[in-house]
């Protein structure tokens, strides 16, 4: 995954793109059992402090550098600030990593502060005006206008997880490329928790321009899966007995 982020990120700042969404999945820790209903308790704080060493070998890619220098922003949501130098002052990286609404001012300061330099959000979370209070939305507003964090800061590289239709489905996206789903046909679980991915059957006939939307994917689950996933459970479980 960290690889094929950097080659993505690459890719879209080659095409001019200074401005940047990353999305990654996080992976679950191994102290997670069966029994446990939220495999993250601590939220963004937690995710973000296993993120870190993600984000470093990240941007270590991306820029060449030996080491990242990181400041964390907030303690409560896990916003953090990294600093990738490149060979020159032009080809530093910075990204800012679980930036939340208390950190949408060092955002802003750093989208003006880095100029033509590269500047990566790494899983914000918020996207539009919308997702501000009231009395932060004038702020937001002045700096959003029409327009949503993902028109600011397009997407480079996703992997994200989503359940549709009881389903265990991923958005892809890669620069270059495009946007792709893919239902996972037979994850094993143990409790909450994914143990195995199974296999991975595209949803997409081609790459898709646009983010794949619920709906989207539940169509397409439709027709690809129009039998749920208990009526396949069912159904294999039938067939082991008949061959027993």
């Amino acid at each position: 995954m960290v690889a094929n982020a950097a080659t993505s990120i690459t890719t879209a700042r080659t095409s001019g793109l200074s401005r940047q969404t990353v999305s990654i999945i996080i992976p679950e820790l191994p102290t997670v059992g069966p029994a446990d209903l939220d495999p993250w308790p601590g939220g963004t704080r937690q995710m973000s402090r296993e993120a870190q060493p993600l984000i470093e070998s990240l941007l270590k890619l991306v820029t060449g550098c030996d080491s990242v220098s990181s400041t964390m922003l907030d303690s409560e949501s896990g916003a953090m600030q990294f600093v990738g130098e490149g060979e020159t002052a032009a080809d530093d990286v910075c990204v800012l990593a679980f930036a939340d609404i208390e950190s949408f001012p060092t955002l802003m300061k750093l989208d003006e502060d880095c100029g033509e330099r590269l500047m990566i959000l790494i899983n914000p979370q918020f996207n539009s005006v919308a997702d501000f209070s009231l009395f932060a939305r004038g702020r937001a507003k002045s700096y959003f206008g029409d327009t949503v964090l993902t028109d600011k800061f397009p997407y480079s590289f996703c992997l994200q997880e989503q359940a549709v239709r009881s389903e265990d489905c991923k958005i892809v996206y890669n620069a270059g490329v495009g946007w792709g789903a893919f239902a996972l046909t037979d994850s094993t679980y143990e409790g909450m928790n994914m143990v195995d991915a199974g296999d991975s059957m595209p949803l997409h006939d081609k790459a898709e321009t646009e983010k794949p939307t619920y709906q989207w994917i539940e169509e397409r689950l439709n027709k690809k899966l129009p039998d749920p996933i208990f009526i396949r459970k069912i159904k294999e479980a039938k067939e082991k007995l008949q061959n027993n």
